[in-house]
């Protein structure tokens, strides 16, 4: 009976620390532009850091991205960025490999997705409030109604930000 215990207690702790296995990657981003088509799934998600100032929770997300990009070849690139869940400075950040920035999108979650903020605005969506697809709430007003009521100002700022590498401490 003890043997069967100590059986039973080991293969559960082996199965705990076990990954799961094939898991189904969730698609962030795709799309198409000037011959080039990409699409961008989560690979993993780990909360960073959480605080909760002036009754605001916001959490910083680091997460791991493997983009398929197919032009004349299909490559494929994994690479690191950060999601800010918060209401008032909402943003996803993210490096290039080839220079020393980091580019932050502060997004403005209720309004439209267009050019350059597009995939960081479907990737805010996505890790921070669960949903998939921004594009699920169908017109930019549904989009503002959704953010409304989540409680997102609509007058947040839509912006582009480079910093140095160095100067960006998550």
């Amino acid at each position: 009976m003890m043997s069967i215990l100590k059986s039973l207690t080991l293969l559960s702790i082996l199965t705990a620390s076990l990954p799961a296995i094939a898991q189904t990657k969730q698609v962030l981003d795709q799309s198409c532009r000037q011959g080039t088509c990409w699409e961008s799934s989560l690979i993993s998600k780990k909360l960073v850091h959480q605080n909760q100032l002036g009754g605001e929770l916001s959490q910083l997300y680091r997460i791991e991205v493997e983009t398929k990009l197919t032009a004349r070849e299909t490559t494929t690139k994994r690479a690191t960025q950060w999601v800010y869940c918060s209401m008032s400075e909402p943003f996803v950040a993210f490096s290039q490999p080839s220079d020393d920035l980091i580019y932050l999108h502060y997004l403005n979650p209720g309004s439209e997705i267009y050019g350059y903020n597009a995939g960081s605005s479907r990737t805010y969506w996505a890790i921070c409030h669960n949903t998939w697809s921004a594009e699920t709430f169908g017109s930019s007003e549904n989009l503002a109604r959704k953010a409304r009521q989540l409680g997102y100002s609509l007058t947040l700022q839509s912006v582009q930000r480079e910093i140095p590498k160095q100067l960006f401490q998550p």
